[in-house]
């Protein structure tokens, strides 16, 4: 993998360093190398407590939604080729999910799809997964695969024929995502937090070693390693040629401002990344009602941008892709979506099916049980409660 060279000896870049990278980013057809840029992106996400939240927080915020092969009109929910292209696909598309936040963070994402055989279909997944070093928006919509080692060379990715590639690009004018976008601020960030560290070190207060008139050349030799003694082993042994004492700074002004400083590009960072400042993490073992309140903490528009986005692009590149490999067909008979229906209470959806009945409005057994989060009772299945029959009963659509 390529590395920009100053990162190699050091967690971030300079700024004259960060400058270098993005005005080779920024040149044009042959002289641009977007490599250094997308090197300091990488490392910035990684290394930033903040972008790596926020991240976190926008990546669960869509991949904890249930989502659904959804059947055109003429075919039936429990049609067999549905249920088998869910079963083949899931796996792929919930990986391809995982990684969707590529496209904002550094302005392109790009997998290869691999197609297995497994005796009756073809069977698709994630081969690899390109690093933003390794790929470069070109012009328009067009990709590039990026040589690793030595100068620059670019080749074309196949991003017309179905079924090779999974990617998506930002329309920026510039490259790099809302990364680059944080670039300078985390590195200001961090410039603050080595000072901060060192400001606190001196609240401690400087031991100062104040020698008699009548001291001598040895006292003060004394007094040295002494001194040395104190910062090593909170402890020393002296003489009475020497006084020892403690001076601290007259002001703490200092540690307010690299506190308000880092918490003002934190909270830009967030704003950036989710749309607003605050965060949290996906707590363990949530569902549905957990991935809710995540997406609460993200704004409307940046969530549905996403899911949008990712829709298009999984319907497109994986559904259609399946369809017309494996049923030889190139517009698919169903179509990828989320369950918004977790978005709201089930009590709510219970009132206005209580009302759609009571209006003697046909629903489907099925979307009534769906929308409430149930499932269809089989024959055989022990339920609570006997149906009734009435003129309100459930109406089926023949």
């Amino acid at each position: 993998m390529y590395v920009y060279a100053p990162l190699n000896k050091k967690q971030h870049p300079t700024f004259p360093e960060a400058n270098k990278a993005v005005q080779a980013a920024d040149k044009q057809d042959d002289a641009r190398d977007t490599r250094p840029l997308m090197s300091c992106l990488m490392r910035v996400a990684e290394s930033s407590h903040r972008i790596v939240g926020n991240i976190g927080t926008r990546r669960a915020a869509l991949a904890a939604f249930d989502w659904e092969l959804e059947p055109l009109p003429g075919i039936a929910q429990d049609d067999q080729r549905l249920i088998a292209a869910y079963l083949r696909l899931r796996r792929v598309i919930d990986e391809a999910i995982s990684y969707h936040t590529d496209t904002p963070a550094y302005g392109v994402y790009c997998c290869e799809l691999q197609w297995t055989y497994d005796g009756t279909v073809q069977v698709p997944s994630i081969g690899r997964r390109y690093l933003p070093v390794e790929i470069e928006r070109g012009e328009g919509r067009t990709l590039w695969q990026v040589a690793q080692e030595g100068a620059v060379q670019r080749m074309p990715l196949d991003t017309e024929t179905p079924g090779v590639l999974l990617w998506d690009v930002d329309e920026k004018f510039h490259r790099g995502g809302f990364l680059r976008t944080l670039l300078y601020p985390q590195l200001t960030a961090g410039i603050a937090w080595q000072e901060w560290t060192q400001f606190s070190q001196r609240l401690k207060g400087m031991i100062i070693a104040r020698l008699e008139e009548w001291a001598t050349d040895d006292d003060k030799k004394a007094a040295v390693e002494s001194l040395r003694g104190m910062l090593a082993n909170d402890f020393t042994v002296g003489s009475k040629a020497v006084n020892y004492e403690m001076m601290t700074p007259d002001s703490y002004l200092g540690a307010t401002a690299y506190k308000d400083l880092i918490t003002q590009i934190d909270d830009a960072t967030s704003v950036v990344i989710l749309g607003q400042s605050g965060t949290t993490q996906l707590p363990p073992n949530g569902g549905s009602r957990a991935a809710l309140q995540v997406m609460q903490l993200v704004s409307a528009d940046v969530f549905y941008t996403d899911m949008t986005r990712m829709e298009k692009m999984i319907q497109r590149q994986v559904v259609e892709a399946d369809a017309l490999t494996n049923l030889g067909n190139p517009i698919a008979p169903w179509r990828f979506r989320f369950k918004l229906e977790q978005e709201k209470n089930p009590e709510s959806y219970a009132r206005i099916i209580v009302d759609y009945l009571a209006a003697n409005i046909p629903i489907r057994e099925s979307e009534v049980y769906g929308l409430v989060g149930l499932t269809v009772p089989g024959e055989n299945d022990k339920v609570l409660g006997a149906p009734a029959a009435s003129e309100n009963a459930l109406l089926p659509i023949v």
